[in-house]
């Protein structure tokens, strides 16, 4: 970003409301204003600034000349600095007085190179409201071609980067506070690029304030891949010292990914959705900005392969729901009650602490609600599903789909191909549906119905099914001679048909009442029956109907 960005004075204050070890205590210069509208003035052609020439004269004998502003570059200025308006408790306005709050100067020679893109003046202490100065470079890079002071341009981050200079930003790098993992003293000829410190937290996509362009991950060019607004650090801050924008974004947004620019939500009410269409794989996270030393401290990234932009959402902020493209997406929920889609592609999708609801559509996916009572809800493809914790509804597709229901009180659905079930913990609701179905229903008192097709319900430990009314499984459609009741996990059974226990361990008796069937078992040799399988409506079985 600039090149050259000097203070008139610092001090060591601390923003009061952020944590001693909080990253964003690295911007914080120790002043800022306190006046909440900020008036502009762009220095006309031949004028000079009412401040000094910073880079050539610091000592302030001489003043910076101007050679004026193109009313397009006012407008993406306005733009720029309207962007930081979104997110804070500050105005902005254009003024043809020259005593403005700040006074803008461009300028083709005060620079050296075109890597100097410009300064400003930061605020000497808290409350300091003085008139100050910042100047830019007409030929720096990202002011002298087409774009560059488009949104993502490096033209239009370099007007943000400076105003919030003059806000009391300062550099992550430099200065008495710096990120940690970075070296204010470095004797690297290269410092600060290519440092990013503890966490990769020293890179725009994390703070506008740094000097390492875009994200890691994704390209960036002077047209395109910087930061179009305040990121996640720098907000926090800011609305620290100048309060937030209550108001921005309250309603129903959709936030599409697909422009070259990263951008910080900053939403306030509504429910929300970030959003992909295209077809290249596309990675949605939800959750926010921790303003920790850790992986998302500065923000979680959203975006998608190939593309030089995205978002990060701001500390504080919900985004309820995130919709996949046609590519291999990754969609991470929050603790809110999200909606994930996956749409095409083979997706994997994580719910969060909510109750969520997952459709993971075509492709071979995988899914897992986390905690939180989730519905979860596969179309074709060959997936793989996992409830976790909390009561979740989860229907499988056409394809062959492999489901776990977790340690909640489950529903299962298989859908219309052979799937494997598994309830978990709990005391599940395990439907096959179509095609030869494995079910397995765990712990608790399970009901289970294999559907159409040669089902297999397999019962692994004794504790899956234990003997009583209340703690047995229920299988409601069998049908001997086609399904299968597989006890093979236990060692050492055998079969004696209708006939009582004779107190050896193992034996797998019936016991025909009514018209039902309780499959018992004698696991230990006393006579009693340990696990017992309720069949529903069925006599008859017979030692084929098992695997033993």
């Amino acid at each position: 970003m600039c090149q050259v960005c000097q203070a008139m004075a610092n001090t060591s204050a601390s923003v009061s409301g952020i944590a001693a070890d909080c990253p964003t205590n690295a911007l914080d210069s120790g002043g800022y204003r306190t006046d909440n509208a900020i008036s502009i003035y762009f220095v006309s052609n031949g004028q000079d600034a009412n401040v000094a020439d910073q880079i050539n004269d610091p000592s302030g004998a001489d003043e910076i000349e101007s050679d004026g502003w193109s009313d397009y570059e006012i407008q993406r200025f306005m733009a720029a600095v309207a962007s930081i308006s979104n997110y804070i408790d500050v105005t902005f306005t254009e003024t043809s007085d020259a005593n403005a709050d700040f006074q803008v100067v461009l300028d083709d020679d005060e620079f050296p190179s075109a890597g100097f893109l410009g300064y400003f003046y930061l605020p000497a202490f808290a409350g300091d409201n003085r008139d100050v100065m910042g100047a830019f470079n007409a030929n720096g890079f990202g002011w002298n071609t087409s774009g560059g002071l488009e949104a993502g341009g490096l033209g239009f981050s370099t007007i943000i980067h400076e105003i919030l200079h003059g806000l009391g930003l300062s550099h992550p790098h430099d200065g008495d506070n710096v990120l940690n993992g970075l070296d204010a003293d470095s004797t690297n000829s290269n410092y600060p690029f290519g440092f990013y410190g503890d966490f990769d937290l020293n890179q725009e996509v994390y703070t506008i304030m740094s000097y390492n362009d875009g994200w890691l991950g994704a390209p960036s060019s002077n047209n395109s891949g910087h930061a179009a607004t305040p990121m996640a650090l720098d907000i926090a801050i800011l609305q620290d010292l100048y309060g937030a924008n209550t108001t921005y974004n309250s309603g129903n947004n959709i936030y599409d990914i697909g422009d070259d620019a990263w951008v910080s939500i900053w939403d306030t009410g509504g429910t929300d959705t970030i959003r992909y269409t295209g077809s290249a794989d596309v990675m949605i996270d939800l959750r926010a900005a921790t303003l920790q030393y850790a992986d998302g401290g500065g923000g979680f990234i959203s975006t998608a392969d190939g593309l030089a932009g995205g978002f990060t959402i701001a500390n504080g902020v919900v985004i309820e729901n995130a919709t996949g493209g046609s590519g291999d997406d990754l969609l991470i929920g929050n603790d809110a009650d999200n909606t994930l889609t996956g749409n095409g592609g083979s997706d994997d999708i994580y719910g969060g602490q909510g109750d969520d609801e997952i459709n993971t559509g075509s492709g071979n996916d995988y899914a897992d609600g986390n905690s939180g009572s989730d519905e979860i809800n596969a179309t074709s493809g060959t997936n793989t599903i996992f409830g976790s914790s909390g009561f979740d509804a989860i229907t499988g597709g056409s394809g062959v789909d492999t489901i776990f229901g977790g340690s909640g009180d489950d529903v299962i659905s298989g859908g219309d191909s052979g799937d494997t079930l598994y309830g978990g913990r709990g005391d599940d609701t395990i439907s096959g549906d179509g095609g030869a179905d494995i079910i397995i229903g765990g712990l608790g008192s399970d009901t289970l119905t294999g559907g159409s097709g040669a089902d297999d319900f397999v019962f692994q430990f004794v504790s899956d099914s234990l003997a009583g009314s209340g703690n047995r499984d229920t299988i409601n459609d069998f049908q001997t001679g086609i399904d299968d009741i597989d006890l093979s996990n236990i060692d050492g059974l055998s079969f004696v048909g209708t006939a009582g226990f004779s107190g050896t361990s193992g034996e797998v008796r019936l016991n025909e009442n009514g018209g039902d069937t309780i499959i018992q078992m004698d696991s230990n040799g006393d006579g009693n029956a340990d696990l017992e399988i309720f069949v529903d409506g069925v006599t008859g079985l017979s030692e084929s109907d098992f695997i033993l």
